[in-house]
């Protein structure tokens, strides 16, 4: 420690190096070494006032010394840095363990102890309710759902169809038309099924557990879920989420992230903290319009945290927020003034069970047509087609093309086939050249 000559202007010089030695290097024999050490830490304390932080302190953990600023001089602005950019936590989820909730979850709850567990426990729970492998749609009883369901909702006169056509016009603030003249019909893009699994049970905003289905090309608006925890796991199909900042925004909700794309069997999650405000749209082409026209089903489950004490029941939502919503800028909201919001009520279209009772029938009914039988014998061989495609990747992945060349052989005609067969369809040619084609795919499936 260095002090300044001045605070001694009138102390011996000897006499204070002297002091100093002895204090440094004391003899354990030496009768000075008896004496009150605390004299030497007063001296400066006599002689400047402003000397008392120069007393012995333990030093600091970092060892790095520190040198006081004159009084007058006036402590210097911090530099603005830019901000830092947002990092997210994984949206998709293979195991869902407790550390990450653990470390980004509220701590305490009212009666001071901790409530991390509670907390971490809320999308565990959830998370092995619906993760299991055998959470799936196209059970062994009912192989076939997921095309049942894509048939339901996408023709005219079926329960699906029928239970969309119910809800037109839900998400936005006017029922809007497609179509010209007598064939206008409602726009029933921004709509989607809700089929509920078991009863209301206190703890979510609505039933918990609900099988979500949305046809080629349908969307929800964008919205959030009451602070609530979500897992959600794609069943059948595509869903591509597209996750926001906030609904309350100067200018509308702005995207955080590029849209995710989660396929069957991905799983996905919502916290209150993170990934509360998105939307869902099923990009896939509809059959009209030249694509597939597959549907999506996701399971999704929501519960409130343990420490939520507000338990809101709606979801809040902007109508008609799809046709300003930006599909993959992060700076563009999409929207000229901050839009208005409202809740939904988070219902039921229909409870599980007796909608596939239901969808199981009509499939049934479908399949005893000739059109039924027509389209399974297609689907029978475009699945063969495809599993031959997958073993000759596979055998190539090992190195064993050459003997997999007559499955290969195989599978390139069975789609040459099933390629013939759609071209001739869409280009309306006649009945015997599509039964010829037919037979020939029937032929190279058997």
């Amino acid at each position: 420690m260095i002090l300044h000559n001045r605070h001694f202007f009138w102390f011996p010089r000897r006499l204070y190096r002297w002091l100093i030695l002895l204090r440094s290097h004391p003899r354990p024999s030496s009768p000075l070494n008896r004496l009150p050490l605390l004299q030497l830490y007063r001296l400066p304390l006599l002689l400047h006032p402003s000397c008392v932080d120069l007393r012995r302190k333990p030093p600091s953990p970092s060892r790095r010394s520190t040198v006081s600023k004159p009084e007058n001089q006036s402590t210097a602005l911090p530099v603005p840095a830019n901000p830092p950019a947002p990092i997210f936590p994984p949206l998709s989820l293979n195991t869902l363990h407790c550390p990450y909730y653990s470390a980004h979850f509220p701590h305490t709850s009212d009666n001071g102890t901790s409530s991390r567990i509670y907390a971490a426990a809320d999308p565990q729970k959830l998370y092995a309710n619906v993760a299991g492998p055998n959470i799936i749609l196209n059970t062994p009883d009912f192989p076939a759902f997921g095309r049942a369901i894509e048939r339901s909702v996408s023709t005219e006169g079926c329960l699906g169809y029928s239970l969309l056509m119910r809800k037109a016009g839900e998400f936005s603030k006017k029922g809007k038309l497609q179509g010209v003249g007598t064939e206008e019909k409602p726009d029933l893009s921004q709509t989607y099924l809700r089929i509920t699994l078991g009863s209301h049970m206190v703890n979510s905003p609505g039933i918990p557990y609900v099988l979500e289905i949305w046809p080629a090309g349908h969307y929800s608006p964008i919205h959030e879920h009451a602070d609530s925890f979500a897992i959600i796991k794609v069943l059948y199909g595509t869903i591509h989420a597209f996750f926001y900042n906030s609904l309350v925004n100067s200018g509308g909700p702005r995207l955080i992230m590029d849209k995710v794309e989660l396929k069957t069997g991905d799983i996905t999650w919502i916290s209150p903290q993170h990934y509360q405000v998105h939307q869902l749209k099923n990009l896939t082409k509809r059959k009209e319009d030249g694509g597939e026209g597959t549907v999506c089903c996701t399971l999704q489950c929501y519960q409130y945290a343990y420490n939520d004490k507000v338990h809101y029941e709606n979801f809040r939502y902007i109508p008609n927020s799809s046709e300003s919503s930006p599909t993959s800028s992060a700076n563009d909201s999409g929207y000229e003034s901050e839009p208005d919001m409202m809740d939904f009520q988070p219902n039921s279209d229909m409870s599980f069970g007796v909608f596939k009772a239901a969808i199981r029938r009509e499939w049934e009914d479908y399949m005893a047509t000739d059109m039924g039988r027509k389209e399974e014998a297609e689907f029978q061989a475009a699945e063969k087609a495809r599993n031959l495609v997958a073993a000759l990747n596979g055998s190539k992945a090992e190195g064993n093309a050459d003997t997999a060349s007559p499955a290969a052989k195989t599978a390139a005609e069975m789609m040459e086939a099933l390629t013939r067969r759609e071209r001739m369809a869409e280009m309306g040619m006649q009945a015997s050249m599509e039964v010829r084609a037919e037979a020939t795919m029937m032929e190279i499936g058997e």
